[in-house]
């Protein structure tokens, strides 16, 4: 790491940089004067001391360095996102399910399962808001109305079944 004061082909000084395998030229406004190459000798040794400390900070030596853009903080454009919603996610992950990937026969399953299962009870709820609570109370209707089939129809074979003491 280090700094190094040269003479470009125009006869202006100018700092060659070696940091953290980084290289850079940037020129100086001065012309190849002694009293101007001191005053460049002298900032070499500074920069380098900062480099050698790891605490060189490359725009506050060159705000408008060759480099300048490439070093500084890049502004975040604030990103309108749509909320994702169980469903959005299942029409992505489902067009990822298809032949040759998968088995026509399965992608089949994947939507005849999706459809019926999660779509009428949970497909607009937004992806980040689904919970174990959520699944199981997007189930537990399911359960119930299974578990009311299987009753009636004990009832009803019990009700049709003569007695016979």
């Amino acid at each position: 790491m280090a700094c190094k004061v040269k003479v470009n082909r125009h006869g202006y000084l100018a700092f060659r940089l070696y940091w953290d395998g980084n290289e850079s030229w940037e020129g100086t406004a001065w012309k190849e004067t002694p009293k101007n190459r001191m005053k460049a000798e002298a900032r070499a040794v500074l920069i380098s001391e900062h480099m050698e400390n790891g605490t060189f900070d490359y725009l506050k030596w060159f705000p408008e360095g060759n480099r300048a853009e490439q070093f500084k903080p890049r502004a975040s454009q604030p990103v309108e996102s749509k909320p994702v919603t169980v469903k959005n996610y299942y029409d992505a992950w489902i067009e990822k399910k298809k032949p040759p990937f998968v088995r026509r026969s399965l992608e089949g399953d994947y939507r005849q399962a999706f459809n019926k299962n999660i779509v009428p009870f949970m497909g607009d709820l937004e992806l980040n808001r689904v919970t174990v609570e959520t699944l199981e109370d997007s189930i537990a209707p399911r359960r119930r109305t299974q578990t009311d089939v299987k009753d009636s129809s004990k009832h009803h074979r019990w009700c049709i079944t003569p007695d016979v003491s």
